[in-house]
Formats: C-alpha cells, structure tokens, sequence
C-alpha cells in the first residue's frame, strides 16, 4: 500500500514543483523542451538513413498516388456507365409507360376478350397482366430515382478523389526536394 501512495505522491509533487517554479509558462517550456529534443534528435540521424527514409516514403506515396488514380478511372467508368443506364431505364420506362396506357384505354372498353397480337385474351388476363406491369413500372420506376440520386454523388466523389491526388502530389514534390537537400 505504501508503494502505490509513493508512486502517486512523488509525481503529484514533481508537477507542484514544476508549477511552483514556471508558473504559466510551464507548457511553454515543456514545448520549448519537446521541441530541442527533437530537432537535437534529428541532427544526429546520418543523411544516408534519412535519405533512405524519405525515399521509403516516396515510394509509399508513389503507390498511394497510383492507387487513388486507379480508383479515379474506375469511378468515372463507373458514372458513365451509370449514365448510359439511366438513360437506358428511361427510355425503357417511356415505352412501358406507353404499353400501359395502350392497355388502360383497352380495358376502359370492358369487353369479354381482346385480340393482342393474334391472340384473344381474356379481360382478367389483361387485367391481371396490366397490374403485373404496373407493379414492374413502379419499382422500375424506383431502381431509377435510386440511380439518378448515385449519379449524383459521383461528381463529388470524383472532385474529392482529384483533391486527394493532388495533395499527394504535393507531398511528393516535398519528399522530393527534401532528398535532394539531403
């Protein structure tokens, strides 16, 4: 029990200490400290292991950079190809759209059968085959809205991903020029 109070005790008097004798500048001279250390650390690192360090991190980047590039190209494929269905569905949707008024006018009539195509249908079959492509229509209907609200996101992503490559870039430059202080 006495270890664990000493362990307590004597940093809590080393921090009034501290306090005590730099008062509001404290962290100041903490930062001051961190701060010598590291560049003191720093200057004794050979040029040869910090050369080999940034190019590590050249190369790291180099592959980050590519891979976002990748990526790039894959969601621009991606949007166009997005676009090329949309508009695919669209027209699709407009000529369902067309075959359902086609059939509401013939089921206004309410006759007992109807020659489609050569072949005599029923009014329920019609009726029943009607429901079946409206149902289709709506959630066709749906699968495009969910599509369009996709595309949009993409121009966002795509500028994002540009931003990305841009700011690795960059760095790259700034690895760059620091190798070849060295």
């Amino acid at each position: 029990v006495a270890m664990k109070t000493w362990l307590i005790i004597i940093p809590a008097l080393v921090i009034v200490v501290v306090l005590f004798v730099f008062g509001k500048e404290t962290v100041s001279y903490f930062q001051g400290v961190q701060q010598y250390t590291n560049t003191y650390v720093k200057e004794r690192i050979p040029n040869d292991l910090e050369i080999a360090r940034l190019k590590t991190m050249l190369t790291r980047l180099d592959s980050v950079i590519e891979k976002r590039r990748e990526a790039l190209v894959e969601m621009q494929i991606q949007a166009e190809n997005l676009e090329k269905e949309i508009a695919r569905r669209k027209q699709m949707l407009a000529e369902d759209k067309e075959i359902l008024r086609k059939v509401a006018e013939m089921l206004a009539e309410k006759k007992d059968a109807y020659d489609i195509g050569g072949i005599s249908y029923t009014y329920i079959e019609v009726d029943q085959d009607a429901g079946i492509k409206a149902d289709r229509f709506k959630q066709d209907k749906g699968m495009l809205t969910i599509r369009e609200e996709t595309l949009a996101e993409f121009p966002v992503a795509i500028n994002e991903a540009r931003k990305m490559i841009s700011n690795g870039e960059i760095e790259h430059q700034k690895l760059a020029n620091d190798v070849e202080q060295l």
